[in-house]
Parts: structure tokens; sequence; C-alpha cells
């Protein structure tokens, strides 16, 4: 998935957990929404927008699969050192390692506030 693709938001996720407090978040400002993603994952998406890196879709494939870079390099047709080398690359630039659950919980809030711009941009557009 490219970084300005909608992602398909299941509506009972979206009523629970840190998706419910997303949006509850971006309906009080939406500003915030925007001040979250460039906290989290702004370099990152700077970086695919630059130079077309995969990072964030890597990133996101490698969560979907539970963090497991060979599931994630078959998913995404990719050498698993290409995977290791996207992760490396995404802790120097944000300072996180996405493979620590600091890392992970940094990234993983940052993701869906990313999905969920897209999915409102989307439809005020």
């Amino acid at each position: 998935m490219a970084i300005g693709e909608r992602e398909v938001l299941d509506l009972d996720e979206l009523l629970a957990g840190s998706w419910r407090l997303l949006l509850q978040t971006a309906a009080r400002d939406p500003h915030e929404i925007d001040e979250l993603i460039h906290a989290t994952i702004g370099p990152v998406i700077d970086a695919d927008v630059s130079s077309s890196a995969d990072l964030v879709p890597t990133l996101r494939t490698y969560y979907a699969h539970e963090a497991r870079t060979n599931a994630t390099a078959a998913t995404i047709h990719a050498h698993r050192h290409t995977i290791s080398y996207r992760l490396g690359r995404i802790a120097e630039l944000i300072g996180h390692d996405p493979q620590t659950p600091g890392g992970q919980s940094q990234l993983t809030l940052g993701l869906p506030a990313l999905a969920l711009r897209h999915a409102t941009s989307a439809t005020t557009t």
C-alpha cells in the first residue's frame, strides 16, 4: 500500500482502543493528528516521498505479520535482509527501533494516525 492510499478501517476496531482515542482527538483538533504523525513517523514518510524507499508499506506489513521479518519479506516479495535494512533505516530516521517494544509503541500509534488522516482527508475533498 502506498503512503497516500486509503486503508480499509473496520468499524468495530475504530470504536476500541487507540483508534477511539485517535478519533476523539481528530474530532477535537484535526491538527493534533498531524502533529502526532509528524512526531512518530514523519521522517519515515518524508523518506518515502523523497526516495520511494517503501518504508511505510514495509512497516505496515511488518506489524501486520506480528513483527516477523521472514513473513514480511515473503508478503512484499523482498529478501529478509532488505526488510532488516529498511527497519534499521526507520530506526535511524526516527530514533526508535521498530523491533523493540518502545519503538513499536511509537510507530503503531503513528501508523493508525496516518490512516485516519488519509481517511478523513478523502472524505473532505
